[in-house]
């Protein structure tokens, strides 16, 4: 089962949810509601993007990565900080360099094409590329909620964390919490997702997954400063721009 699964795993029917008619549920259905409604309606969008994933034994870095996404698939990101300071990749979807993201690595590295699916992109990652811009997230948690609802009982138990700030952002947050111990198949124990109230789109998502025996946090996102129509141009998002 998928992680965004599991955020709509509370939308189950009554019979199996746990206080299904709670507040903190309907709530959350609202927050699940206004995302699908204004993911439906962008085109393109930009953000700054706050990445920590377990790797390895250990939660990775800090990267910060500025991301620039247009509809289908047109996709920038040039890492600002850390270890990977200065990197850039262009995605121009299937159709575009064979179906191969470029990606300039940094300084005294060559640049590559990559198929996204290639073992050497999937390094040191627990997402695909095609898992990244914030509509495919949002479709899918609306997507998935019918094949959750005809799944086998499962028991979700929902929090209305309330207002928040995410690096200084105002928002709201929402844990949902799900019994992995009694099937193994589900992506995690424990899902946190955050909206910004301004934009209506999540701006943090944290995921709990047991390792070695103990509650760890093994994704940790954030998606800082979103605009929607920032108005790119085709040089916005071409290779040659880039130097790539």
């Amino acid at each position: 089962m998928t992680l965004v699964c599991l955020l709509v795993a509370l939308l189950v029917s009554p019979a199996r949810a746990q206080e299904p008619h709670s507040p903190a549920t309907e709530a959350f259905r609202a927050a699940l509601a206004r995302m699908k409604s204004v993911s439906d309606a962008l085109t393109e969008y930009e953000h700054t993007f706050y990445k920590r994933e377990w790797i390895g034994g250990s939660l990775d870095a800090l990267q910060v990565i500025d991301v620039r996404y247009r509809e289908p698939w047109d996709i920038y990101m040039h890492w600002l900080e850390g270890g990977h300071a200065g990197r850039e990749l262009l995605y121009r979807g299937p159709d575009w360099n064979g179906g191969r993201f470029v990606i300039d690595p940094g300084p005294f590295l060559p640049v590559l094409s990559l198929s996204p699916d290639s073992r050497l992109a999937r390094r040191r990652t627990r997402h695909p590329l095609h898992d990244l811009p914030l509509p495919v997230l949002v479709d899918k948690v609306v997507r998935d909620a019918l094949a959750v609802a005809n799944s086998p009982t499962l028991v979700a138990r929902v929090v209305d964390d309330g207002p928040a700030q995410v690096r200084s952002e105002p928002s709201h947050c929402f844990t949902t919490v799900l019994p992995k111990d009694q099937d193994r198949s589900l992506y995690a124990n424990k899902v946190k997702i955050c909206q910004d109230p301004d934009t209506g789109m999540p701006n943090a998502i944290r995921v709990w997954d047991e390792v070695d025996g103990s509650l760890q946090l093994v994704e940790q996102y954030d998606y800082i400063g979103f605009r929607s129509d920032p108005g790119f141009t085709d040089a916005d998002l071409e290779r040659t721009t880039y130097g790539l």
